[in-house]
């Protein structure tokens, strides 16, 4: 029991490291790739490309404050 207990430890320090560094990744691949990546920048969906061109998608809903660990229900 105590070895599964210290995978669950590992694997929960290391699977946010590893989304992170996956999403990092994948960002620069498609940009590397020729295609444009959506983002979100000062309150707009924005649509950008390799050689730093922008392309202003629309706007973005008022942000939401949460605190970490709360729940939220989306309808």
């Amino acid at each position: 029991m105590e070895n599964s207990e210290k995978m669950i430890d590992f694997l929960e320090n290391y699977i946010p490291e590893a989304a992170e560094i996956a999403t990092k990744n994948a960002f620069w691949e498609a940009l590397n790739s020729g295609n444009g990546v959506v983002i979100a920048e000062d309150g707009f969906i924005v649509e950008l490309f390799a050689d730093g061109t922008k392309n202003i998608l629309g706007n973005l809903p008022a942000r939401l404050k949460v605190v970490k660990g709360q729940k939220i229900v989306l309808k």
